[in-house]
């Protein structure tokens, strides 16, 4: 029983560590090496086939005075809600670049028509 246990809780630590590999631990969002990984593919997939390619910087302005007005773990859970926001409602290839800055990843998006989801 007590091996079993174990290669239960190595295969969570596995995961967790895959986890955070590639995401942001606050955020839930790719983090800046996955979304720059998932940028590169999609200017590869821009200069190969011709896909549309976009892409948003968010960046959350005077977010240092709010840290210091409100404290950070206020500030935490701002990010924290947004991340939910576009985690929900946008897209999974949204990272955090760090601090206040996101990258939005647009596909589909040009001067044609609407944004797919």
């Amino acid at each position: 029983m007590a091996i079993k246990k174990r290669r239960t809780d190595r295969k969570r630590l596995e995961n967790r560590l895959d986890f955070l590999a590639h995401h942001d631990e606050m955020t839930g969002l790719l983090n800046r090496r996955a979304g720059l990984k998932c940028l590169t593919a999609k200017w590869e997939g821009y200069n190969c086939y011709g896909n549309a390619l976009c892409i948003a910087i968010l960046d959350i302005d005077h977010f240092k005075q709010f840290n210091d007005t409100y404290g950070h773990h206020i500030g935490d859970e701002v990010l924290i809600e947004l991340s939910r926001f576009l985690l929900e409602e946008v897209r999974t290839s949204d990272s955090r670049l760090g601090g206040e800055e996101f990258m939005l990843n647009l596909p589909g998006a040009d001067n044609k028509g609407p944004l797919e989801r």
